[in-house]
C-alpha cells in the first residue's frame, strides 16, 4: 500500500518558524503482519499564518471555557439540594433529609404522610428524569420525549392499557392511600420545582419536564 510524504523545501529564517512533523510513510506486508511506519521532517509557518492559527486557538480555547462553565452551572443547578430550609406546604410537622457522603438520603418524619411528602421532594431532586422515563413508557409516550423512534414501542406498549390499570387501581385505593399517594406526588412537584436548573437530560434534550 502505498502512503503519502510531505516534502520540505528550505525557506528563509527570517520569514518562517520550523517545526519537527512526524507524517505517514509506508505500509509494509510481512508474513501476514502490517508494519506502518513514518518520517520525521519539518514543516515551516510564515508568521502571518502563526499569528491566524494562534487567534484561532485563543477563540476556541475561550469557547471550550464558555461551555465548560456553562456545563458546570447547569451540572450545578440540577443537582440535589444537600443542606439548607425547604418549605413544603403539605407538612404537618418538619420533617430533617440527611445525605451521607455518597449522597444517600435518611428522612426522619413524625408521621407516615409527611414520610411520603419527603420521599417524593428527594425523589425528584435524584432521579426525575429516570421516574419519567419509567412512566412515560409505561403510558406508551415516550416518543413524545425521545421522538419518532420510539413510535412503534408505544404502540406496543398501549395494547396492555397500562394506565388504565393504574386507574382503577387508584379509584379502589383507600383514603389514607390516596392520600399518601397525594403527598407523594406533591413532595414530587415541589422537589423538581426547588431545582435552581431543569435535570441535565432535559436540557442536553431541549426539552422541559413536565
Amino acid at each position: 500500500m502505498t502512503g503519502y510524504n510531505i516534502v520540505h523545501h528550505e525557506m528563509a529564517e527570517t520569514h518562517c518558524t520550523r517545526f519537527p512533523l512526524l507524517v505517514p510513510g509506508r505500509t509494509l506486508s510481512w508474513f501476514g503482519f502490517h508494519l506502518f511506519y513514518g518520517f520525521c521532517g519539518e514543516v515551516c509557518v510564515k508568521k502571518a499564518t502563526r499569528r491566524l492559527v494562534s487567534g484561532m486557538l485563543l477563540g476556541a480555547l475561550v469557547v471550550v471555557s464558555g461551555l465548560g462553565l456553562s456545563f458546570d452551572r447547569v451540572w450545578q443547578g440540577s443537582s440535589a439540594r444537600f443542606s439548607g430550609h425547604v418549605v413544603l406546604r403539605g407538612l404537618s410537622d418538619p420533617v430533617r433529609i440527611e445525605r451521607d457522603r455518597q449522597g444517600i438520603p435518611t428522612i426522619r418524619a413524625r408521621n407516615a404522610d409527611d414520610a411520603y411528602e419527603a420521599l417524593g421532594f428527594v425523589q425528584a431532586q435524584d432521579r426525575f428524569f429516570e421516574m419519567d422515563l419509567l412512566r412515560r413508557v409505561a403510558a406508551g409516550r415516550l416518543a413524545a420525549l425521545v421522538g419518532s423512534e420510539a413510535e412503534r414501542d408505544d404502540e406496543r406498549i398501549r395494547r396492555f392499557r397500562l394506565e388504565a390499570v393504574v386507574r382503577a387501581a387508584y379509584a379502589r385505593a383507600t383514603p389514607r392511600e390516596r392520600a399518601r399517594l397525594i403527598a407523594y406526588s406533591r413532595g414530587v412537584n415541589a422537589g423538581l420545582h426547588d431545582l435552581r436548573h431543569r435535570p441535565f437530560a432535559y436540557a442536553l434534550l431541549g426539552l422541559r419536564p413536565r
